[in-house]
């Protein structure tokens, strides 16, 4: 059994009332720095794998404005395939793909500052993974981050310790690190908002694994039941995105080789089960557009976006089982709406009321989003919108989310 240490919450929010008085000068060496968290979550970061940076913006919530942190982008990041931030806000963590097979820890400053963990020979950073990590996800409860390796067809577990250090999960008995996926590809996860259950999308197999979340933060696969399938097919083809709404009962999968998304109720075993389409109500749902990359579902449950790689997102409203509804245009407000070239990822403000599109093409796109319909509202181009990023982002991250 592992011995359970102190939270690194604890530890960070006493240096951040502190930072003045012996915690460190930020600089990435030797103390903690200025940890950001309450008061930095407005931040919202963009993981650019040809310009091997990451962008970092600071989040207007009246006007739903991006302006770049000082020092933004932040280089030296090998090929950053995607990127998630610790609810706390104050870790972040980026995939290194192509060569590098690694993730990078970075504790964030106050003033939202990328600061590169530092590296030592128990913890180094970056920290080895397995081939071609394409995501990753960040506990509910900020002790564990789960990285999916495309190429080797394996999910890692990573404890996180205070400083924001990465440390390998020992396996124990039969539970192994990295676990292997009941599929082809990896391409996407998600954990449930009760932080014990891990799915993982495999792209090539077109099918959603179920693991178990232990105490350790090992991965346990769920067994599957007489009516319930471990895997179980995504109802469409190369599904790129997977998200569970804030209550826990549902699981949503963007199939962007189907130009669909499919809607499954979560049991109390973590098992999926495809909802039934009614009339009017098909599951899966055409998403408007071409090749959905990226899906988030609304802070209140109500809304999922869909961001997709034909130039648009697209609104639908969830309904009490789960299934999605169109939302139709009013008042001018389109759907789907116009985004930049090619989205990859979409993500909220962590106060939920705007809503960010990473483009491949190098931009981010804002909208602000109507209370009672959830249509998106370009937020005005003469405020800099859509605001620049770098070269071929390919993931966007705000604190929990994605």
């Amino acid at each position: 059994m592992m011995k359970r240490r102190q939270p690194s919450w604890f530890a960070l929010s006493m240096c951040v009332l502190l930072a003045g008085s012996g915690c460190g000068d930020g600089d990435g060496g030797g103390g903690f720095g200025a940890i950001g968290g309450v008061g930095t979550t407005s931040i919202v970061y963009v993981a650019n794998r040809g310009s091997d940076d990451v962008s970092g913006y600071s989040i207007n919530p009246a006007t739903g404005t991006l302006a770049a942190i000082a020092g933004s982008p932040f280089p030296q990041i090998a090929d950053p395939s995607a990127i998630a931030v610790s609810s706390n806000g104050f870790f972040a963590f980026v995939t290194n793909a192509g060569a590098s097979n690694a993730v990078t820890a970075f504790r964030v400053a106050t003033d939202g500052k990328l600061l590169r963990v530092p590296s030592t020979q128990t913890n180094p950073n970056p920290a080895s993974v397995g081939m071609d990590p394409v995501a990753l996800a960040v506990s509910p409860n900020n002790q564990f981050v789960y990285v999916a390796n495309r190429g080797s067809d394996t999910v890692t577990t990573f404890s996180i310790e205070d400083a924001g250090a990465l440390t390998l999960v020992p396996p124990t008995g039969a539970t192994t690190n990295p676990v292997s996926v009941q599929g082809d590809a990896p391409s996407s996860m998600a954990i449930s908002p009760n932080g014990q259950f891990l799915y993982v999308s495999s792209s090539t197999s077109n099918v959603i694994t179920v693991f178990q979340i232990g105490a350790s933060g090992l991965l346990t696969l769920v067994p599957a039941t007489g009516a319930n399938p471990n895997p179980i097919p995504t109802g469409g083809t190369s599904p790129k995105s997977i998200r569970v709404s804030p209550n826990g009962s549902f699981l949503y999968v963007a199939n962007s080789g189907s130009n669909t998304v499919a809607a499954f109720q979560v049991g109390s075993n973590g098992l999926l089960t495809q909802v039934p389409s009614t009339a009017g109500n098909p599951n899966p749902i055409p998403v408007g557009g071409t090749v959905p990359n990226g899906i988030i579902v609304s802070s209140n449950g109500q809304f999922l976006y869909s961001a997709n790689g034909g130039g648009n997102v697209t609104t639908f409203t969830i309904g009490g089982g789960g299934l999605l509804t169109l939302v139709p245009p009013s008042s001018g407000n389109l759907n789907p709406v116009p985004a930049g070239t090619s989205p990859v990822a979409v993500t909220l403000s962590p106060d939920g009321q705007v809503l960010f599109v990473a483009n491949s093409g190098g931009t981010v796109s804002s909208y602000t989003i109507a209370t009672s319909t959830g249509l998106l509202v370009p937020v005005n181009p003469l405020l800099g919108n859509p605001f620049r990023a770098g070269t071929g982002p390919s993931g966007i991250a705000t604190p929990g989310r994605p």
